[in-house]
């Protein structure tokens, strides 16, 4: 987290399942985050000063959701599964007021699975932010004033992929 506070991870366990985790430096207190029913990987991918942790869950039956852990209840507060039939979907940030980013998957041809970047605001109004330069994109970051940078294109390292900028429904291009 910003104030050094928290650190989250993934670990990965015997027979190859991953772990979310929490850590405290400061007291070296070290937390396995619990695995909702049915979930068999856990990924930890972010924590702001309020202890929400986002990050993506996978299950058999169930497939990848993104998710909001409150460490202060102790509960999963927010799960966001693909609007795709065995898609992706991952909340791979979130700032210190509560908007969250990541991406989705919003279509899947024969070919190809498209994801898509996403904002998720504090009130949990999931905002689609589009492929722009396809087949994928993703939110990589937000400012606390909610400008999100991400990259779209083939894959966040391939020839023709671009970055991009979101603020108050308008992107840019770069």
């Amino acid at each position: 987290s910003p104030n050094g506070e928290l650190v989250v991870g993934t670990y990965s366990c015997f027979g190859g399942d991953e772990r979310g985790f929490i850590y405290w430096p400061a007291t070296d207190q070290f937390l396995t985050m619990p695995m909702p029913p049915g979930i068999t990987s856990l990924w930890a991918f972010d924590v702001n000063d309020a202890g929400k942790v986002s990050g993506t869950m996978d299950g058999v039956g169930i497939g990848q959701r993104g998710y909001i852990y409150d460490l202060n209840s102790g509960q999963y507060v927010t799960q966001i599964p693909s609007p795709v039939s065995g898609g992706q979907s991952a909340i791979t940030g979130i700032n210190a007021v509560g908007w969250a980013w990541g991406y989705r998957t919003i279509k899947e041809p024969a070919n190809a699975i498209i994801n898509a970047a996403f904002v998720l605001t504090p009130e949990g109004s999931i905002i689609d932010l589009g492929i722009m330069n396809g087949p994928r994109s993703a939110a990589t970051d937000i400012t606390e004033n909610n400008i999100v940078v991400g990259w779209t294109g083939g894959g966040l390292l391939a020839i023709g992929t671009r970055a991009f900028i979101w603020q108050g429904g308008n992107t840019t291009l770069l």
